[in-house]
C-alpha cells in the first residue's frame, strides 16, 4: 500500500481527465455503442412483426387444413371464392386485434407495477410520456397487428387455397 502511494501521479491523472481527445474518444465509442443498439432494436423488432405473421399464418394454415372437405364442397358447388376467403380473413383480423389487446394488458401491467424508484429519475419522463400516448400508440399498433394479421391470411390462403 505504502509503495503505490509513492508512485502516485497525480499530474498524470488530471492529464488524463483534462484531455480532450480521450474524453473526445470515449463519448464517440460511446455513441457509436449506442447507435449499434438502437440498430439491433429495430432488427429485434422486425423479427418480432415476422415471428407474429408466422404464427398467424400457420395458424390460418391450421384452419384451412382443418375445414379442407368444407372448402372441397364450396369449390364443387361453384360458389365464389369471397365464400372461402372472407371467413379466413375475418379470422386473421381477430387474431390480430386479439394480438394487440394482449400487447397492450402487458405494456400497462408492466407499466403499472414498475417499482416508483425505477420510475423516479432519468426515466420519469418515459413514464409520464407512455400513459399521454398509450390511446395513440393502441391504434398504431392496433393497425400494425390487422395488417400482419390479413397480410397472412391471404398468403396462407393463396397456399392452401386452390381457387
Amino acid at each position: 500500500r505504502e509503495k503505490d502511494m509513492l508512485f502516485y501521479d497525480k499530474d498524470a491523472l488530471d492529464r488524463k481527465y483534462l484531455d480532450y481527445q480521450s474524453q473526445f474518444q470515449r463519448i464517440s465509442l460511446v455513441v457509436r455503442l449506442l447507435s449499434t443498439l438502437e440498430y439491433w432494436v429495430f432488427a429485434l423488432l422486425w423479427l418480432f412483426l415476422f415471428t407474429v405473421a408466422v404464427i398467424i399464418y400457420t395458424v390460418i394454415g391450421n384452419s384451412i387444413f382443418f375445414h379442407r372437405q368444407e372448402i372441397e364442397i364450396i369449390e364443387l358447388v361453384g360458389w365464389r371464392s369471397s365464400f372461402i376467403y372472407w371467413p379466413f380473413l375475418l379470422q386473421g383480423w381477430f387474431y390480430g386485434l386479439i394480438s394487440a389487446l394482449c400487447a397492450l394488458i402487458i405494456l400497462i401491467l408492466v407499466s403499472t407495477f414498475t417499482p416508483v424508484e425505477f420510475i423516479d429519475g432519468p426515466l420519469a419522463h418515459l413514464h409520464d410520456d407512455l400513459h399521454n400516448s398509450l390511446s395513440n400508440m393502441f391504434f398504431i399498433e392496433l393497425s400494425v397487428f390487422f395488417f400482419l394479421g390479413i397480410i397472412s391470411s391471404f398468403i396462407a390462403l393463396r397456399r392452401y387455397v386452390k381457387v
